[in-house]
């Protein structure tokens, strides 16, 4: 478990810019290909690289008015390789969509803008079922506490039975 990847910019409450202006979210395709980005994701990047999960999950947990709460970000099932590993994310995904309150966010093959976040290079490198979480300050913390948990029980319990 990596409790924030990006501590700096939290504290900061610029939520996904670091203190040096970078993004660290949007950076793991240029590092996935032996580029460059910021401390963060590079220490995110080849931490992973070392101890390659089976799974992953990025919760993420900010104030926007117009953006529902517990939604999950699902990423295409199409990016996997192996066919093992497609049928979890697909049980994943659906045990996700019967747990959350908001509408999922799907997240295409080639997608434009996500296709550069960890959660996609971690299915195209590794096949490692990978999904973002939504979260929502709005909501109270132990509700937000108690559904993390009913999240991770829920992948815990997917993963365990593969």
């Amino acid at each position: 478990m990596i409790p924030q990847t990006n501590p700096d910019g939290e504290a900061l409450g610029t939520v996904m810019v670091n203190a040096l202006g970078e993004n660290p979210l949007f950076e793991f395709e240029q590092i996935a290909h032996g580029g460059t980005g910021s401390a963060e994701a590079m220490s995110l990047w080849n931490w992973m690289e070392r101890h390659l999960p089976l799974a992953c999950l990025e919760y993420h947990s900010y104030y926007q008015v117009d953006r529902p709460s517990f939604r999950p970000y699902l990423f295409s099932t199409e990016l996997h390789r192996s066919e093992g590993r497609k049928t979890m994310a697909e049980e994943v995904a659906k045990r996700l969509l019967d747990i959350s309150t908001g509408p999922p966010m799907i997240v295409e093959v080639g997608d434009e803008r996500f296709s550069r976040c960890f959660p996609y290079q971690l299915i195209e490198h590794f096949d490692t079922i990978s999904h973002f979480y939504k979260l929502h300050t709005r909501e109270s913390l132990e509700d937000n506490l108690k559904q993390t948990v009913r999240v991770f029980k829920t992948i815990v319990e997917v993963c365990e039975r593969f």
